[in-house]
């Protein structure tokens, strides 16, 4: 069924160059509806704005001089929010608060679609190791639409929120490319790296891909872009009032796991541990219409639930490391994009909470996948059984499909990280055919026969 749909969009996308600036009007189109509808449910969204709304608050706190952790959105009776991420993402906000509000909320949803189309564009050089005008045409729309209409969801729920991890996403696909080249650039890569987890720590995982790498150099560079983006809030607030903003992050936010995960209710909540309280303590999975829905299957101290999420993060950890020793027996092209797809594919499960738009990073890792599937038409039976089980995972979750009420018991039941997973034992198995066609042929003319396809 993925071999033929495969099939069927390569042909169609083939006839792109025919019809080149019909294409790019038609994609031009889509993006302005998209930019229009996301801009108005957040401006129509009442307080806050969504998360975009929490930023720019913060933002504005911050120029006051106030504690941008410590002051709501509005009343927490009616719903008020918290800022809770390093100072960083809130300083670089400043520029936003000088707009009036709904130009900033519009000129950030456009910021995020050119985003979107940027990571398409840098994903698919990393994987390929050629330049984007060199991949065939038909190739590149192909592998494109697929992969934004498979992680859609996820990037047009992001874009309702105004949230920040395509911005992550970008900055640790620019990091990644930039490192891959060498020289003085290994060492950018790795500073624009350690600045992405100064916004968010949500891209620090990469950090151990690095190190698995022995990229030493990019390493150090990360703590060095790590270090200036902490910092970089001083040249306002000044040392002082920084490191308190900073020390009352990492003691709230970081060391204490109780609050931070009381800001995001658990029906909102996807990573792994939320799947395990619903499935295992008597807590409420979802509400809808007024009642209240529980999965328990049986009961359990929470302190074992717990231990099983670490077990189960701790095993996808290595998982990863296992892939990368994996990779040093493949040809050059697995491993260009490998860790890249692996990693962003694991970040959304690292973390005890996970909102719907963390798995925006699925992107970049179905970007690999479909290049495999759609250019190189290298894809066994195994590997087109994970991305199908994704597949119907992910129309099992979503709302306009199966309605309200069914997508929110899949969701419940875990069905977003489990297919999250399917798509990591995707990205293995593209290692274990690589590593079968190398047994055949050697790894100069594997990757030869792979670019002159």
């Amino acid at each position: 069924m993925i071999a033929k749909i495969a099939d069927y969009l390569n042909r169609l996308f083939a006839r792109v160059e025919d019809h080149l600036s019909a294409f790019r009007i038609l994609a031009v189109i889509a993006t302005a509806i998209v930019a229009a509808v996301s801009s108005s449910r957040m401006i129509r969204r009442p307080f806050a704005h969504g998360d975009f709304g929490v930023y720019l608050h913060a933002a504005r706190v911050m120029l006051s001089g106030g504690n941008i952790y410590a002051t709501p959105t509005h009343p927490v009776a009616s719903g008020g929010l918290f800022y809770i991420y390093p100072p960083l993402l809130a300083f670089l906000f400043i520029p936003l608060t000088w707009l009036p509000e709904n130009a900033a909320i519009v000129l950030w949803t456009v910021l995020n679609i050119f985003l979107v189309a940027w990571v398409v564009h840098a994903a698919l050089e990393i994987i390929s190791g050629r330049r984007f005008a060199a991949i065939p045409v038909g190739s590149r729309w192909a592998v494109g639409f697929l992969s934004l209409l498979l992680t859609g969801r996820f990037i047009l729920q992001h874009l309702d929120r105004g949230q920040t991890n395509i911005l992550e996403t970008a900055l640790m696909v620019l990091g990644i490319k930039l490192a891959a080249r060498g020289g003085q650039r290994s060492a950018l890569g790795g500073a624009v790296l350690g600045f992405s987890a100064a916004l968010k720590v949500i891209t620090a995982p990469y950090a151990l891909w690095l190190g698995l790498e022995k990229q030493v150099r990019a390493l150090a560079s990360a703590a060095l872009g790590l270090a200036f983006g902490l910092a970089a809030p001083a040249l306002l607030l000044g040392w002082k009032a920084n490191s308190f903003l900073l020390s009352y992050w990492f003691r709230n936010f970081v060391l204490d796991s109780t609050q931070r995960e009381t800001t995001l209710g658990l029906g909102f909540n996807y990573s792994i541990r939320a799947v395990l309280l619903r499935l295992f303590t008597p807590v409420v999975a979802f509400e809808h219409g007024g009642h209240a829905y529980r999965f328990m299957i049986v009961q359990l101290p929470v302190g074992w639930v717990y231990v099983a999420d670490w077990l189960i993060r701790f095993a996808i950890l290595g998982a990863l490391i296992g892939y990368c020793f994996r990779l040093r027996k493949s040809s050059e092209l697995a491993r260009r994009g490998g860790g890249m797809a692996i990693t962003c594919a694991a970040i959304p499960l690292l973390f005890p909470t996970a909102q719907e738009n963390y798995f925006v990073f699925l992107l970049p890792t179905m970007i690999y996948l479909m290049y495999w599937q759609l250019y190189l038409k290298r894809a066994d039976s195994a590997f087109q059984i994970w991305i199908a089980a994704y597949v119907l995972l992910a129309v099992l979750t979503a709302q306009g499909i199966c309605g309200k009420f069914l997508s929110q018991i899949f969701v419940g039941a875990g069905s977003v990280p489990l297919g999250t997973i399917c798509l990591i034992c995707a990205v293995l198995g593209v290692a274990r055919m690589d590593a079968g066609a190398l047994s055949a042929s050697h790894p100069r003319d594997l990757a030869r026969a792979s670019y002159e396809k």
